[in-house]
């Protein structure tokens, strides 16, 4: 999102040859008081929405499999999906690729979406129909995305997405930090560890069939009035 709002491709490419131009013309967006849409509120969603919230930011969350009482707080849990993509300014993806999810984001998805918004996708790649979001990028139907998942690993350097300058991707390195890579091997023996001893793991990964798992229509609003641009 900070990458986006600022258009650092462009900048890249612009400030040294004409640095008044990138200063004064390159589109650049101001976070607070902006609505982040997440698709999926997780472990990661619900991180990714504490630091939005920081940020004084709006969230909204849709997340079909979860209670309204385990969303974080501040968060508006929404039960309508179209919501996710009219309202918000950032839409990002947090859910795993499920016979539910699998091509989710199609050009009618993206068509809902405001053409000052823009699309993420750390989760995986194969949520999103790529030609539709070419499309949507390089025709202005949205304003742009930030793409670190795709459909084929590693990119193929046709991947006509790399042509375009609103769209930041990276090799699906969201959480290869040396930090966190210490943080999954530690983890990892711990839960090792907590099954060699009979205990339940601390880290464990659902097995859930999502074609049949219960969902949930509560819905959750904070309790403080939305953000906005002018707040200080």
């Amino acid at each position: 999102m900070f990458e986006m709002s600022r258009n650092v491709t462009v900048l890249h490419k612009t400030w040294v040859d004409d640095f008044y131009k990138a200063k004064l013309k390159v589109r650049k967006n101001t976070l607070n008081g902006k609505t982040l849409g997440l698709i999926g509120c997780g472990n990661i969603g619900s991180r990714v929405a504490k630091r939005a919230l920081a940020l004084e930011m709006n969230v909204l969350a849709y997340d079909p499999y979860k209670p309204a009482k385990d969303f974080p707080d501040g968060v508006e849990v929404v039960r309508d999906i179209d919501r996710i993509f009219n309202e918000s300014d950032y839409v990002s993806l947090h859910a795993p690729s499920t016979s539910v999810t699998k091509g989710m984001i199609t050009m009618d998805r993206l068509k809902q979406m405001k053409d000052t918004a823009f699309l993420i996708n750390t989760a995986r790649g194969a949520l999103v129909d790529e030609d539709a979001l070419y499309e949507a990028c390089r025709d202005g139907i949205i304003a742009g995305a930030g793409i670190d998942a795709l459909k084929q690993e590693p990119v193929d350097p046709k991947n006509p997405l790399l042509t375009l300058d609103n769209v930041i991707m990276y090799p699906h390195i969201g959480g290869n930090t040396t930090e966190a890579a210490h943080r999954a091997s530690y983890f990892a023996a711990m839960g090792v560890n907590e099954c060699y001893e009979g205990k339940n793991p601390t880290w464990p990964i659902p097995q859930i069939d999502y074609e049949t798992a219960p969902t949930y229509d509560d819905v959750k609003k904070p309790n403080t009035k939305p953000a906005g641009m002018f707040d200080f």
